[in-house]
C-alpha cells in the first residue's frame, strides 16, 4: 500500500513538473499575443509572418517553394490537413506552442538522477534565454524549437547511454546495449533529418566520446572496445538508418542467437565495413572541412567568394556580411542573450561545470556552452544552445550540491525560488516586445494580386529578403531568396535595382533568364527531381558571365546599358520595387557596385534622419535641428500619396526624400537616389522606361513591373 502511494506522489509530482516546465514558456511568449490583434499585421484573416524563412517553411507547406520536401514544411502540412486550419495560421502559433519540446529530455535527464526539480529552472531558462526566446515568439515559424529540442533530446540519450557503460560492471556486450545504442542513434537520425546542420553537432559529439574513451579507457580494452561499438552503432543510424537498421538486425541476431557460432570478430568487421559504407556514402569526410569552412565564412573575414566549379573565377560578394543574424555579438550581448545578465551567467556557469565534473558522463553538454559562447564569431542565432547549458547549471548543478545536505522539499524550495528568480526579468523583457512582421500588408497584398495576372511558368525579381514571401504570397519562382543569395544571385539582383538604367537593368534580366533556360535544356536531367515551375530557374545565372571570363563579363554588363541585344522570347519576368528597399539600400548598393574583377565595392550613401526638419524649396536648404543641409534634388510623398521632385545645382551630391505618410525621411547620394529602385517607385507613370511595362502600382509602397 505504501509503495503505491509513492508511486501516487511520484506520478503527481512529475505531473506538475511536466505542466509547469512546458507551460510557463508558452505562456510568456503568448503574452504579446493581444498586441497582434491589428487589422495592419493580418491579411484575409492570415496573421503576417514575423521571419523571412517563415515563409519559407509556408511556401514548402503549399508546395511552392523549390523544396516540398522540407521537414517543417511537412509537419505544417500535416498538421495543417489533420486539424483543417490554414498553414500560416498553424504556422504563426507553432514556434510559441512547441518552444518548450526540449524541458521532456531534460525532465528525464532529471527524473534518471533522482533530481527531478532540477528540470524546472533548466526548462525554464533554456527555453526562454533571450537568444531562443526572441527567435521563437509568436509568427517566427522556424527550424530553432526543432533544432534546439532535438539536439537536447540526442545528447541527454547520449549522456543517459555513457551513464548505463559506466554502471554496468560487464564489458560484454549485450542485446540490450545494441538497442539502447540504436535507439540513441534513432535520436539522432530525427535530428539530422529535420535540422540537416545538426549533422556537425552529431559527429563532434561522437568524435568527442571516442576521444575521451580512448583516454580513459586505455587500460580497460574491453570496456573501450564496447564504447566504441556503441558510438559506431549510434554513427550508423544517424546518418544512415535505414542501412543502420538492416545491419543492425543482423548484429542483433549475433548477440541474441549465433554468438556462439560465429567468431566475435566477425562482429567488429561487419560494424567497421558499415561505418566505412556510411561515411562514403554521406560523406562524412567533408565535415571537418565544411565545419572549418563555415567557421571561416561566418567570421566575414572574407569579403568575396569564389566558384572553383567556374571556368573563369568571378569575384562575387559574400552575403554574410549583411545578414543581421549572423552579425558579430559582443561578450555583454552575448551574456544577456545567453543568460539575462552577468550574476545569473558566472551563477550558472560554475554550477554547471560542477554539474559535469560531479556526473562526467554528461561532459557532451559543453558543446552547448561552446556554441553559445561562440556565438560572439558565429552570430546570434548560437546563443540559446549557451541558456540551456547555464540552465542545466542552476537547475542539475545546485541540485546535485545539496542532494545530500538538504530534504527534498527543501531542494524544491531552492529550485522554485531560482526559477522566478529567472523569469522576473525574462517576462520584463516579453512584455516590451512589439508585433514586428516581416513585410508590411500592402507588400504581401501585391504578391497576392500578382497571383492572379502572372503567367505560372513567370518569374519575380525583388529583393532576395523577400523571395520567401513572394513564393508563398504569389505562388511563383523567384530570382534570390534565403537560400539563393550568394554571390551568383546577389549581384544581378542587387544591380537590377541600384543601376540607373532601366535599360541595363532590363537586358539583363533578359540576358540572364534566356542563358539559364538554354543551360536547363542541356542538363535537364541534374533538375528532375525540382517542381516544375522552378526547373527553368535553377541553373546558375553567372555561368554565361564566367564563360565570357571576367574582364569580358564586366564590359558586356556595362554595355548593356546604351547598347540594344536581341533576345530570344523568354517566360515572363516581373520587378517588383518597394519602400522596403530603402532600409537596405547600403547593401542593395554594395552589392550592385561590386566589381567582378577586383572584389571590390562601391556603395552609395543613406541614412535615415529624425527630429526637427524644414525645408527652403527655393534655395534647396535643408534644415534638421537647425544643421543646414544643401541638397541637389528632393522628393516629397505628401499625405494623399502624391509625389513631388525638386533639384537645385547646389553640387552637394546630397538628396532627400520625405515620406509624409509614414513619417519617414532619407538622406542619400545620387547612386541611390537616381537608382532604378528609387526612381521606378516614385516617378510619375508617364516617365517608366519602356524598357518596363507598369502592372501595379501602389507607390510609394510598391509597384511592380513586367520587364518588355
Amino acid at each position: 500500500m505504501e509503495k503505491i502511494k509513492n508511486n501516487r506522489l511520484i506520478w503527481l509530482e512529475l505531473t506538475i513538473l511536466s505542466v509547469l516546465c512546458l507551460a510557463i514558456p508558452i505562456g510568456v511568449r503568448f503574452l504579446e499575443f493581444p498586441k497582434w490583434n491589428n487589422a495592419a499585421y493580418q491579411i484575409e484573416g492570415e496573421k503576417l509572418m514575423a521571419t523571412h524563412d517563415a515563409y519559407y517553411f509556408l511556401a514548402s507547406a503549399i508546395g511552392v517553394s523549390r523544396n516540398p520536401h522540407e521537414p517543417l514544411g511537412l509537419f505544417v502540412k500535416s498538421i495543417s490537413n489533420f486539424f483543417r486550419i490554414t498553414p500560416a495560421q498553424l504556422g504563426f502559433f507553432i514556434p510559441a506552442i512547441f518552444c518548450s519540446l526540449l524541458a521532456i529530455p531534460l525532465i528525464f535527464l532529471a527524473k534518471y538522477y533522482k533530481i527531478p526539480e532540477a528540470a524546472l529552472p533548466a526548462s525554464i531558462l533554456g527555453a526562454c534565454c533571450p537568444g531562443y526566446l526572441g527567435r521563437s515568439r509568436l509568427g517566427y515559424l522556424d527550424t530553432d524549437f526543432g533544432a534546439l529540442s532535438l539536439s537536447v533530446a540526442f545528447f541527454t540519450a547520449l549522456t543517459i547511454w555513457l551513464e548505463n557503460i559506466i554502471k554496468d560492471d560487464s564489458n560484454s556486450m549485450s542485446p540490450v546495449f545494441l538497442l539502447h545504442s540504436a535507439f540513441v542513434g534513432l535520436i539522432g537520425s530525427i535530428y539530422i533529418w529535420f535540422y540537416p546542420p545538426s549533422k556537425n553537432i552529431v559527429f563532434i559529439s561522437l568524435t568527442l566520446i571516442c576521444i575521451i574513451s580512448l583516454v580513459i579507457n586505455k587500460n580497460n580494452k574491453e570496456l573501450l572496445k564496447k564504447t566504441l561499438t556503441g558510438v559506431c552503432i549510434i554513427f550508423i543510424l544517424s546518418f544512415s538508418p535505414g542501412i543502420g537498421i538492416i545491419g543492425l538486425s543482423f548484429l542483433y541476431a549475433y548477440l541474441k542467437f549465433l554468438k556462439t557460432r560465429v567468431h566475435k570478430s566477425i562482429f567488429y568487421i561487419a560494424i567497421i565495413l558499415l561505418v566505412i559504407f556510411v561515411s562514403i556514402k554521406n560523406q562524412i569526410y567533408l565535415i571537418p572541412y565544411s565545419i572549418f569552412h563555415t567557421a571561416l565564412e561566418l567570421t566575414k573575414i572574407l569579403p568575396y567568394i569564389s566558384d572553383n566549379n567556374q571556368t573563369t573565377v568571378l569575384l562575387l560578394p559574400n552575403v554574410n556580411q549583411s545578414i543581421r543574424e549572423l552579425q558579430n555579438l559582443d561578450l555583454n550581448r552575448t551574456i544577456y542573450r545567453i543568460a539575462i545578465n552577468w550574476n545569473v551567467f558566472i551563477v550558472g556557469c560554475i554550477s554547471f561545470i560542477y554539474f559535469i565534473v560531479k556526473r562526467p558522463s554528461s561532459f557532451i553538454f559543453l558543446i552547448f556552452l561552446a556554441l553559445g559562447m561562440a556565438s560572439t564569431y558565429l552570430g546570434n542565432r548560437f546563443t540559446m544552445y549557451g541558456g540551456v547549458a547555464i540552465g542545466m547549471g542552476l537547475g542539475f548543478g545546485i541540485s546535485i550540491f545539496f542532494k545530500d545536505l538538504i530534504s527534498k522539499t527543501g531542494r524544491w524550495l531552492i529550485q522554485l525560488g531560482i526559477s522566478i528568480l529567472v523569469l522576473i526579468p525574462i517576462i520584463q523583457i516579453t512584455l516590451h516586445f512589439t508585433p514586428s512582421p516581416i513585410l508590411p500588408k500592402i507588400y504581401a497584398k501585391t504578391f497576392k494580386e500578382l497571383e492572379k495576372i502572372a503567367p505560372e511558368n513567370a518569374r519575380l525579381w525583388q529583393w532576395w529578403d523577400y523571395g520567401y514571401a513572394a513564393q508563398y504570397f504569389a505562388k511563383r519562382p523567384t530570382f534570390g531568396d534565403g537560400g539563393l543569395h550568394d554571390g551568383r544571385f546577389l549581384y544581378p539582383l542587387a544591380l537590377v535595382h541600384i543601376s540607373d538604367s532601366p535599360l541595363q537593368a532590363s537586358q539583363l534580366i533578359k540576358f540572364i533568364t534566356l542563358n539559364q533556360i538554354k543551360e536547363y535544356k542541356t542538363s535537364s536531367k541534374l533538375y528532375q527531381s525540382s517542381p516544375e515551375i522552378w526547373k527553368f530557374y535553377l541553373p546558375d545565372p553567372m555561368n554565361c558571365f564566367s564563360e565570357m571570363g571576367s574582364e569580358k563579363a564586366r564590359n558586356f554588363i556595362s554595355s548593356l546599358k546604351n547598347k540594344k541585344i536581341h533576345i530570344s522570347t523568354i517566360p515572363t519576368q516581373y520587378v517588383i520595387f518597394s519602400w522596403e528597399n530603402l532600409k537596405l539600400a547600403y547593401w542593395i548598393s554594395y552589392f550592385g557596385t561590386w566589381d567582378i574583377t577586383t572584389g571590390q565595392a562601391y556603395p552609395g550613401r543613406i541614412q535615415s534622419v529624425t527630429g526637427n526638419i524644414s525645408i527652403n524649396i527655393n534655395l534647396g536648404k535643408l534644415f534638421i535641428n537647425n544643421k543646414k543641409i544643401e541638397l541637389d534634388g528632393f522628393i516629397v510623398i505628401d499625405k494623399k500619396g502624391k509625389t513631388h521632385e525638386y533639384s537645385w545645382s547646389n553640387g552637394s551630391d546630397i538628396f532627400a526624400i520625405l515620406n509624409q505618410m509614414s513619417k519617414e525621411m532619407f538622406l542619400m547620394d545620387s547612386t541611390i537616389y537616381y537608382s532604378n529602385m528609387v526612381q521606378m517607385l516614385l516617378k510619375p507613370p508617364s516617365k517608366i522606361s519602356p524598357s518596363f511595362k507598369l502592372i501595379i502600382d501602389h507607390s510609394p509602397w510598391t509597384r511592380v513591373y513586367e520587364v518588355e
